[in-house]
Parts: structure tokens; C-alpha cells; sequence
């Protein structure tokens, strides 16, 4: 970064920024990033965090450690006040830059710089925290960078980032369906063996060349030891046939379980009371009228079953037949050696004769028979439906792309080779833009882009290029815009033209709008006669000050103060300023309600980004017109350009005059764009609105209080005339005389 960029960018504020630059969200903290183009035409990456964030000077330091190793792009500049820092602008994301390549395969190349990036943010001694593939940015070169250190956090470790960031990385891919299998095998490896110095060596081949470092080989948690080749089984032997169990031996005859103990002689089932039908047990319902046994004792006094009278003895039911011999299951064929995976199993719609020496068999077919040597393991056996052949899709001759535009400049470059302007190129060959309904700007970078690839374009892309029988838009364009005499100085032509057409209007009318508020600042008499009632507090608080310290008033009196010490004055003396606003509104001044015409409408004016850096540029290019007049025929236009220059150059150097007198008018000694007062910075402008606003603040607390008082004052005079009217009743109504007369 030049001198001049880092003077630019130290004169940035958050105000500034949020007004006059886009800023898209960057990260889950509320951070908001932007592309910022310095004086130098270059451009930057402009991170703003949030008001309230504490945590800038770590990312900070995490970046700058990060970039030290060629990791993360270089760091410029850092403003803790305002809360932003600015590095090295890398233009696309390689998320966007493979879409747009429209590929889903990560170049092995790529997979090997992240690799190697990983391993450097190790050597850093910054664990990354956060693997989204977003965060890595591509710069024109391919050379690949990791941005994003909101979580980014100091680490001890050799290889968390290897084993956690690289990991994320690996899998976040398949979001954005994208494959990266090679990356996912080097994550292996390492996890084994540590850090492969091949991989690592072919990361570190971009241009411009990263740094080169010592990298451990070995992970924190050393190498997995390797078991060795799994010792192969064979094939599995025969079990051979199963021994017969033989016969299964007869149980015998099932022993008889004796006599049971008897009973008693069982009465006839005729004298014996009928117990109804015999119910299943799972039902059992009451045996009738069965004679009553007197009161059923409790079960432990319950009479013995020997004591009921007996059955009688039980038939036996007889010997059990005896099931014989269990019959033999023969042998148990051999399941024979067992297949490896790797080898397919054979069709199994074989008619075979002989299965002890099988050389030729028939495979069946629907059309037919085809015979099969299988000595001859050459030849190949045919498919069962010639219908299940797979015919392979013929694949597309894909486009090829010889320029590179973005989506935008693609649909333009649609519409404009539609139009008139494309044939003839009328544009460049009348200098003009008439008749073009598109984005001029667009245009103009459509024509740089082609031209310059078609320039820098290798021969054998060139002459591929100009074989191609349907050629598209984009190689019509170039060529004819190759065709094109001094295509160069008539492109810069064309956009010194545009950029005058838009901003030398706005660039007048924002002279004059500052120049007349600066006008009204330095005639007003009313913001003379405050600053001279403050500039007189102020010396009294010196004489009374002297006179306390026995000293000579005349050494401490000030005739004149600067603004921004007055401002510093007014924000550190409220009681001092409370006082002077009592005198004023007493006095009845008109500067109780003091305001300068055209002054809030200049406030939203950058002198600096709207007009001194536009008058400069167009200053500079119109420089590099002026050889170009004899060789394009362009002298009425730079006389006619160069008068109008003149009035836009002396009305600024007008206005510049103002604001230097207005500046020596308050004090400032013509500093008018970088005012300190206190811990801020103002402008001329800026700090004169500053003034009248905390003025205003402190009028309107004085009026307000003194209305409540007035308020108070009034209610309170109200209830004490209604307290003596009340007591003037009470004395004129009592009469003495006549209380005594009634008590007689």
C-alpha cells in the first residue's frame, strides 16, 4: 500500500463507510466486508465490524499470522477507533470459480494447495476453527487463500488444523456437490503417517511463490502401527462326511409308577351321588350335590389325601411302543474351497453330464446353443438376451469457452450483438454513444475483455478458435473488434467520455452547494456574536483563575479561541454554558434559535470523494486524450473539453479559498478536513453543525426548565389566593355576639 492509499484510508470513518460503500455480511458476529478503490485505481478488501465488538485486535493478529506463512491474503492497515482493517483484495471465491467452470471435480492441484495451507496455518500456531469451503478464496494466478478468522484462536498443536480444519473442509465439499476424493486419502494418510512432503512440495507451486517452511512430519499422536499384510486363510478345509449317530437307542418300557396307596373300596358310581357331567378343568362347575364335608378346615389343618377313601387300583395304560432307530442322515457332503470375494461366481444355468470331469458344457441361450470350452479360459461366454446389452450414451462434444465474462456482461453482450451498433461498430469508429439503449459501462468492459484475452490467447487456442465452423457472439465480437484501427486509444476515448457525462454536472453542483454554505457560515453575524459570548466566559474563568492565583490577568486573556476548543468547552462546562443560555434567552438575542442556510444540505457532501478526487481524475485522464487529438481526430473535443475543465477547475479552487478563510475565520489555520477535537475529527462543516446542534440542545434545556417554573409558580400563587379568600370567608361570617345571645 502507497502513501497515498494509507492516507486515504486513515481519513476513513464508519460513517463514511456505511454511506458511501456497499457492505454485504461476512460472518455470523454481524462483521460486513466491501470492495474499496483507493486514489491508486487499486482496489481493497474492507472488513467493518460491529460498533460493540471486542474481539477485532484477535482476528486481527490471527490474519497476520496466517498471512506471515503465505496463507490468508496480506494485511494493510487497521483502525481500532472506527473498528475496521484492509488487505489484500482476492477477487473470487472457489466455490463460485468451479461453478462457473461448471465442473464438480476439484483439480487435484487444488486439493493439494489446501493440503498445504492446512499445514502452514499449523506451523502458525492459528487453529482456523472453522472449515467452510467458502472461506477460500482464488486469485487470478490460482493461487488459492484461507480467509475468515472470526473464530480463528491461538493453538499449541501441530496438526489441529490437519486433523480438524482439513477434515471439515472434506466433508463441507458435498454441500456444494463437489468432489474431492483425492483430499479425503491425503486426511488418511496423514492421520497414519503424518505430513506427505510430496503433496505438501506440489501445494507450494503457485505463482507468485509461498514461503518456504519446515513442516513435522508425524502427527501429535504418532503413526498408527501397521499390522502387516492380513495372513490369507486358504481355502477352507473339508469337513468331510458327518459321522453317522447310529441308531438311537429305545427307551425301554416306560417304568410303571407303582400302585398308588389305596383308597378304600370305591363305592358304586350308582349309590354315589351324581357329580353332573365331568367339566373341562379349565372350567370346572360344581359337582352337584356332593355331600357336605362340614366346615372346610383351613389348609394346614386340611385332611390328608391318604384318609379319602380309594379308587381303587388305576389301570395301567402299558408298556410305551419303543420309537426305533432314529434314522441315519447320511454324510454330510463337502462344501469344497471356499471362493474369494474378488473372484465372480460362474452362471449357474449349466447342463452338465459327467460332474467328476466336466471340459465342455452347453450354455443356454434363448436363440440357440452355444458350446464352451473351459480348458480355453479366452474365450468369453455370450450374454443370455442379446437385449440386456448396455449401449453406451453418446456423449455430447462439449462447448469449449475462449472468453471468460460474468452472467451480466453475457445477457448484455446478447442485446448488443442484436442491435445496429454491432455490425458496424459505430460506437468506436463515431466515438459515440447515440443510439445505445444498454450500460455504457458495461459496453466498454465487454470490448476491454475481449480484446485483451484475444490478445494474450495461446496460438493453438487461436487457431482452434478460428476452426470452429458456428463460431458464438462473444468470438464475433472479438474478431471484429480486432479489425478496428488504434482499438486502444478509441476505448479510452469512449470512457473519458461516460465518466465526464456523469461526473462533471455532480461534481458543480456539489461545489456550489459547499461554497455557498461556507459563504453563509462566514457572513453570519449571529455565529459571531455566540462564539464572542463563549470566548468572554472563557476569559472570565481566566481572570477569576488569575485572580485567585495572584497572577496578571493580560498573561492569560485570549482574544480569539479556536473552534474545536470551544467545542471541547462547551461538552466540559455544562453549568458555565447553562448560565450563558439563561443570559441569552433573557436577553432576548436572536442566536437563541441559530441556524446557517444551505449548511444541512452540504452535510451530505464529501469534499474529499465527491469533489476533489473526481475534479483530480478526470483531470488525469483528460491528460492522456490530449496526444491521441491528431491520431483520432479529436481536436474540436479537447478544446471544447478543456474550457470546460477550466470553469470546474477555478470553481474549486474557489471554493477551496472559501473554506480556507472560513477555517482562519474560526481559528483553524486553514485546516479545513482534518479538525481534531478532542478524540474526534471533523471537517469545517462538519464541526460548525456540531457546535449548533449541542447549542440547541442546551437553549431547549433552559427553556424547558424555565417553563416548568413558570408552570409551578403559577399553580402555587392560584392556591394561596383560594386559601385566603377561604379564610377572609370564614372571619367575615363568624359573629361572637350572636353565639352568646343563643347559649341565654
Amino acid at each position: 500500500m502507497n502513501a497515498e492509499d494509507h492516507a486515504f484510508f486513515e481519513t476513513l470513518t464508519r460513517s463514511k463507510i456505511k454511506k458511501n460503500f456497499k457492505l454485504q455480511i461476512n460472518d455470523v458476529h454481524g462483521g460486513r466486508f466491501t470492495i474499496v478503490t483507493a486514489p491508486s485505481q487499486k482496489k481493497y478488501w474492507l472488513k467493518l465490524f460491529r460498533s460493540i465488538s471486542t474481539d477485532v485486535q484477535q482476528e486481527y493478529d490471527m490474519h497476520e499470522k496466517a498471512a506471515a506463512m503465505a496463507v490468508a491474503p496480506d494485511l494493510y492497515f487497521i483502525q481500532h477507533n472506527e473498528k475496521f482493517m484492509v488487505c489484500e483484495h482476492i477477487p473470487l471465491s472457489l466455490i463460485d470459480y468451479l461453478h462457473k467452470k461448471s465442473t464438480r471435480k476439484i483439480s487435484l492441484s487444488f486439493q493439494a494447495q489446501i493440503y498445504n495451507l492446512c499445514a502452514r496455518l499449523d506451523a502458525a500456531g492459528v487453529n482456523h476453527n472453522y472449515g467452510n469451503p467458502t472461506k477460500i478464496r482464488i486469485s487470478e494466478h490460482q493461487r488459492l487463500y484461507i480467509t475468515g478468522y472470526e473464530f480463528a484462536k491461538a493453538s499449541n498443536t501441530i496438526d489441529g488444523n490437519m486433523k480438524t480444519t482439513l477434515f471439515h473442509f472434506t466433508r463441507q465439499f458435498r454441500h456444494y456437490k463437489l468432489k474431492c476424493e483425492e483430499l479425503y486419502s491425503m486426511y488418511s494418510t496423514f492421520i497414519v503417517n503424518g505430513v506427505d512432503h510430496v503433496v505438501f512440495s506440489s501445494g507450494d507451486i503457485v505463482v507468485p511463490p509461498r514461503v518456504a517452511i519446515d513442516i513435522q512430519t508425524k502427527p501429535s499422536r504418532g503413526p498408527t502401527p501397521s499390522r502387516g499384510p492380513t495372513p490369507s486363510r486358504g481355502p477352507t478345509p473339508s469337513r468331510g462326511p458327518t459321522p453317522s449317530r447310529g441308531p438311537r437307542p429305545s427307551r425301554g418300557a416306560r417304568p410303571s409308577r407303582g400302585a398308588r396307596p389305596s383308597r378304600g373300596a370305591r363305592p358304586s358310581r350308582g349309590a354315589r351321588p351324581s357329580r353332573g357331567p365331568r367339566p373341562s378343568r379349565g372350567a370346572r362347575p360344581s359337582r352337584g350335590a356332593r355331600p357336605s364335608r362340614g366346615p372346610r378346615p383351613s389348609r394346614g389343618a386340611r385332611p390328608s389325601r391318604g384318609a379319602r377313601p380309594s379308587r381303587g387300583p388305576r389301570p395301567s395304560r402299558g408298556a410305551r411302543p419303543s420309537r426305533g432307530a432314529r434314522p441315519s442322515r447320511g454324510p454330510r457332503p463337502s462344501r469344497g474351497a471356499r471362493p474369494s470375494r474378488g473372484v465372480k461366481r460362474p452362471p449357474r444355468t449349466y447342463r452338465v453330464a459327467n460332474i467328476e470331469d466336466v471340459t465342455e458344457t452347453v450354455f443356454e441361450t434363448p436363440a440357440g446353443a452355444t458350446r464352451c470350452n473351459f480348458n480355453d479360459l479366452t474365450v468369453l461366454l455370450e450374454s443370455v438376451r442379446p437385449s440386456c446389452l448396455k449401449v453406451k450414451p453418446v456423449s455430447k462434444k462439449k462447448c469449449v469457452k475462449y472468453f471468460e465474462l460474468e452472467t451480466v456482461e453475457q445477457s448484455v453482450l446478447f442485446k448488443f450483438m442484436k442491435s445496429k451498433n454491432a455490425v458496424g461498430l459505430e460506437i468506436l469508429n463515431k466515438l459515440t454513444f447515440d443510439g445505445l439503449s444498454l450500460n455504457k459501462k458495461t459496453v466498454l468492459n465487454i470490448f476491454r475483455k475481449l480484446f485483451q484475452q484475444l490478445k494474450s490467447m495461446p496460438i493453438e487456442k487461436k487457431n482452434k478458435m478460428l476452426a470452429e465452423i458456428k463460431p458464438d457472439i462473444a468470438i464475433t465480437l472479438a474478431l471484429r473488434l480486432k479489425c478496428v484501427d488504434h482499438f486502444e486509444e478509441r476505448l479510452a476515448v469512449l470512457s473519458f467520455k461516460r465518466l465526464f457525462k456523469e461526473e462533471y454536472d455532480d461534481i458543480y453542483k456539489c461545489v456550489q452547494v459547499v461554497h455557498e454554505a461556507v459563504q453563509n457560515i462566514y457572513e453570519s453575524q449571529s455565529l459571531k456574536q455566540l462564539l464572542q459570548i463563549i470566548v468572554q466566559a472563557i476569559n472570565q474563568r481566566l481572570k477569576d483563575f488569575a485572580l485567585f492565583e495572584n497572577e496578571d490577568f493580560t498573561e492569560y486573556e485570549r482574544k480569539g479561541v479556536p473552534i474545536h476548543d470551544i467545542l471541547v468547552f462547551m461538552s466540559q462546562n455544562n453549568k458555565a454554558m447553562g448560565i450563558i443560555a439563561e443570559k441569552v434567552i433573557d436577553g432576548d438575542f436572536k442566536i437563541s434559535k441559530l441556524d446557517i442556510v444551505g449548511l444541512e444540505e452540504a452535510m451530505n457532501v464529501s469534499i474529499t470523494e465527491r469533489i476533489l478526487q473526481p475534479a483530480r481524475l478526470l483531470r488525469n485522464n483528460f491528460q492522456k486524450l490530449v496526444p491521441y487529438q491528431d491520431l483520432i481526430d479529436l481536436t474540436l473535443y479537447v478544446s471544447d473539453i478543456s474550457a470546460q475543465l477550466v470553469v470546474l477547475e477555478d470553481a474549486v479552487n474557489t471554493m477551496v479559498t472559501r473554506l480556507k478563510l472560513a477555517s482562519q475565520y474560526l481559528g483553524e489555520n486553514d485546516e479545513y478536513l482534518d479538525i481534531q477535537a478532542g478524540s474526534e475529527k471533523f471537517t469545517i462543516l462538519t464541526i460548525v453543525k456540531t457546535l449548533l446542534a449541542r447549542w440547541h440542545v442546551i437553549t431547549s434545556k433552559n427553556a424547558n426548565r424555565r417553563k416548568n417554573k413558570q408552570k409551578g409558580a403559577t399553580a402555587s400563587s392560584i392556591i394561596k389566593k383560594q386559601l385566603q379568600q377561604r379564610r377572609s370567608s370564614i372571619v367575615e361570617d363568624s359573629d361572637s355576639d350572636g353565639w352568646e345571645s343563643e347559649i341565654d
